[in-house]
């Protein structure tokens, strides 16, 4: 094989992308190396001029493929190859390690007094490039991580410290995510964290999703029986989307949240529509309820109206770091 055509063979192999950036860098220097020699051995100058382009191709060709840094995107294409796993699952890690993920606070209101009665704790990610980044956008990722235990004793031990320094009356909710339905085994875990800071585990109430509830109700039943037995409230979260009270009278429930999608929908608020039907299968149940996503005061008046008991909302607060609910704890 002559120069010219070992110089271009090889080019073109690096430009395709199969090799390491290293890999890569190092062949555009033996290919260079080659290119002069065939240039002295008399080539012309448009062959040169093409191993110069198949040249550029190669780091054209490792950028494409090469998977990003910093929290962007790095998905190579390529299937069955996902490289951005490992460092997906070493961010979140660090993020839990240093104490990224932080709960806010949103208040739980007594609609008859409008007088708060507690917290919910909504967790955040405070992002060192991305600034405060929302659930939504974080929580699916720390599933695929396989890290949502850790991440939810992450959460629960800093809100369960912060609600030490509310007066005591006020209660703490936190969310319970599929995962941590793990059965008894992880029912004691949560509560060995709820311990280890020295909140009282009567003040904690665990929401879980009715859809959920309704996936596993004898894992779920498991669970939250432990709980339970250890003063812990349970409430049904969006309650509304499945409607599911055959569970409910399965499960040793204290309280239900209606979601907000049914509080804000036209005309669900009124007579005879679906959240007057749940408040009034509520009040035979003797469960109190919770509605979420009250953002007006006509909402707060027709809930109220209807037998509602409690609520949360933008009307009364957006959710909030722990100083800002220490002032509103205190007010």
């Amino acid at each position: 094989m002559t120069p010219a055509v070992a110089s271009r063979s090889m080019v073109f192999a690096f430009a395709r992308g199969a090799l390491t950036p290293v890999a890569a860098a190092i062949g555009i220097v033996l290919a260079m190396l080659l290119a002069a020699m065939a240039v002295w051995g008399g080539l012309s100058l448009a062959w040169w001029a093409s191993c110069f382009v198949a040249i550029m191709l190669v780091a054209a060709s490792q950028i494409v493929h090469r998977p990003w840094a910093g929290g962007r995107p790095t998905d190579t294409g390529q299937p069955g190859r996902r490289p951005s796993e490992t460092n997906l699952k070493r961010d979140i890690r660090r993020a839990i390690a240093r104490g990224e993920f932080v709960p806010f606070y949103q208040s739980l209101i007594e609609l008859r007094g409008g007088t708060v009665v507690g917290f919910e704790a909504l967790a955040r990610w405070r992002h060192p490039d991305h600034g405060l980044v929302q659930p939504d956008q974080f929580i699916a990722m720390v599933e695929d991580a396989g890290l949502m235990h850790e991440f939810g004793a992450s959460i629960m031990r800093q809100a369960c410290r912060d609600a030490l320094r509310w007066p005591r009356h006020l209660r703490l909710s936190v969310n319970m995510s599929p995962t941590q339905l793990g059965g008894r085994v992880a029912a004691r875990r949560m509560l060995d964290e709820v311990r280890a800071t020295g909140f009282d585990p009567h003040r904690l109430i665990v929401e879980i999703t009715e859809n959920r509830l309704i996936d596993d109700v004898v894992l779920a039943r498991a669970t939250l029986g432990v709980l339970r037995r250890a003063g812990v409230q349970v409430a049904l979260d969006d309650f509304g989307a499945g409607f599911a009270n055959r569970h409910i009278r399965e499960i040793d429930i204290n309280a239900i949240k209606i979601d907000r999608s049914m509080v804000q929908r036209a005309g669900a608020l009124e007579v005879g529509n679906i959240v007057d039907t749940i408040l009034s299968w509520s009040d035979a149940s003797g469960l109190p309820v919770i509605a979420e996503g009250i953002e007006t005061i006509e909402h707060a008046r027709a809930l109220f109206e209807l037998g509602c008991d409690y609520g949360q909302g933008y009307l009364y607060s957006r959710p909030v770091p722990a100083p800002e609910a220490w002032q509103l704890a205190w007010q």
